[in-house]
């Protein structure tokens, strides 16, 4: 049985990097940061309790300590349960109260097996978001083909960003953070003369080089992934 540790131990650094290095030599995978689940086996529940607590979680300990995390097998990715309790844990010690994390920032923290895995497995971060009963910034699959959406957001940015009549160019549209509505005006609605030119809007936009690559965004903000169609020639 694990012996009482004094009032205030656990939130030591020193005293977890000492716990958790003590445990990789003795009974570990050198170099290898141990699992929640392996900890807990071993009696480690309070260390197990500490990082997660007052520590960042594991990866960032990991990071901290220059210890690999040991890869999840896709069986547990797979499994919901085990994504739920991963995005909730971020969301309580990193994210925004009731608010999806971005894939960007799962990513940032060092979680981009929890990014992969709610894209590959559980259909994307809007889906989970609603299981979850979180809030998000996320559109659903197929929001940016629709051409209605993309008015409302382009007419949206104009009333915030830009000058009523005149239609937005992609730098000012990037500039602004909004990479996912430049991507779906040139990927699924013909680029950004061809809208302007369906809005009645003046467009200032030079067209697009041939063979220029178009950006995907970083999040799955984005549209679905499709290949870019070409602007019109005229």
């Amino acid at each position: 049985m694990q012996a009482r540790k004094p009032r205030g131990y656990w939130k030591s650094l020193d005293n977890v990097t000492r716990e958790v290095l003590r445990f990789v030599a003795e009974q570990g995978v050198p170099r290898t940061m141990p699992g929640s689940k392996e900890l807990r086996e071993a009696g480690q529940g309070s260390l197990v309790i500490a990082i997660h607590k007052y520590h960042g979680g594991f990866q960032q300990v990991a990071r901290r300590l220059h210890l690999t995390m040991p890869r999840k097998a896709k069986a547990y990715w797979k499994d919901f349960e085990n994504v739920k309790r991963e995005i909730l844990t971020f969301v309580a010690q990193h994210g925004v109260p009731d608010s999806m994390p971005t894939m960007v920032a799962l990513r940032e923290a060092g979680h981009a097996s929890l990014a992969a895995a709610i894209c590959e497995y559980h259909g994307d971060f809007h889906e989970v978001a609603e299981r979850l009963g979180l809030s998000s910034t996320h559109k659903p699959k197929g929001y940016w083909k629709d051409f209605g959406n993309v008015r409302r957001e382009i007419l949206a940015f104009l009333v915030v960003h830009g000058t009523p009549s005149i239609m937005p160019t992609e730098n000012e549209l990037r500039g602004a953070g909004r990479n996912d509505l430049s991507y779906a005006i040139q990927t699924y609605h013909g680029g950004f003369q061809r809208v302007a030119l369906q809005l009645k809007l003046e467009s200032r936009q030079k067209r697009t080089p041939a063979g220029h690559r178009i950006d995907r965004p970083r999040t799955r903000t984005s549209p679905e992934s499709s290949s870019p169609r070409p602007a019109d020639r005229r």
